[in-house]
Order: structure tokens, then C-alpha cells, then sequence
């Protein structure tokens, strides 16, 4: 499907500077990638759909007093991108035996836990991370 959508100059300039940024970042890791204006919108709006997504898995707040804990999805993230908890503890500065309690979703993290791990994991979404268990 195509769709068209119409730009202000300033963004048009904006999505170029990006490409053109994303584009040096592969040269720098030895990829040939060329990322196009097109491309930076693309994953714009997957990230966004991606947000609403989660957002809709854990905004039942209607139901408070619900049994369904909130839980977090760290150890997914981890594995998916090949870090150890070791690399998080120093990452993060928070001690294995309460890394591993997070982790295992044990007990949740307080709030300077909670972005210590996110910056550490590069999500800064809390609906990306979190989840319901039912």
C-alpha cells in the first residue's frame, strides 16, 4: 500500500539529517546500508503502532484491585540481545542479588531501578518492558 503525506520543509530537513546520521552509523560498523528518508519514516510509524500495542497490554488500570501482576519483560530483552546479567550489573551499578530478584521478576524494581535498566537496555517505552500476567 502506498500513502501519501505532506511535509513541512523543516521536517523534510529533519528526516534527511537522520537518514543521513542512521546512514554514517552502519558506514562506521562496516555495513554498506543506505537509509533513506522513507526508511526513518517506516520505522517511525512501526514504533509508534509497536507503542500502542504494548501500551493496550498493560493499560487495564480499570481493574485496580485486579489479581493480574504487573511484570516486566528485562531477562526477554536481554537474551534477545545477547546480553548476560553480568553486563546489566555493571551497566546499571545494581547489585546481583537484586538484579536477579528483577530479573526473575521476583520483586519489581523501584523507580531508579526501573530507568537505570531501561537507559541500560536502550528502552525508553515502559510499555515495551512491562506486561500482565494473567
Amino acid at each position: 500500500m502506498k500513502i501519501e503525506i505532506n511535509l513541512k520543509e523543516e521536517s523534510v530537513k529533519k528526516l534527511s539529517e537522520v537518514a543521513q546520521y542512521e546512514t554514517l552509523q552502519r558506514k562506521i560498523r562496516g555495513l554498506d546500508e543506505v537509509i533513506t528518508e522513507e526508511d526513518i519514516i517506516k520505522a517511525a510509524v512501526y514504533d509508534y503502532l509497536k507503542k500502542v500495542y504494548n501500551f493496550n497490554q498493560v493499560k487495564d488500570t480499570n481493574d485496580l484491585g485486579s489479581p493480574y501482576q504487573l511484570k516486566n519483560k528485562f531477562k526477554q530483552i536481554m537474551d534477545e540481545e545477547g546480553l548476560k546479567p553480568k553486563d546489566l550489573e555493571s551497566l546499571t551499578s545494581i547489585p546481583a542479588k537484586n538484579l536477579s530478584r528483577v530479573l526473575n521478576n521476583k520483586s519489581q524494581p523501584s523507580l531508579d531501578y526501573f530507568v537505570r535498566i531501561c537507559v541500560a537496555l536502550q528502552k525508553h517505552d515502559m510499555f515495551s518492558v512491562l506486561y500482565r500476567e494473567k
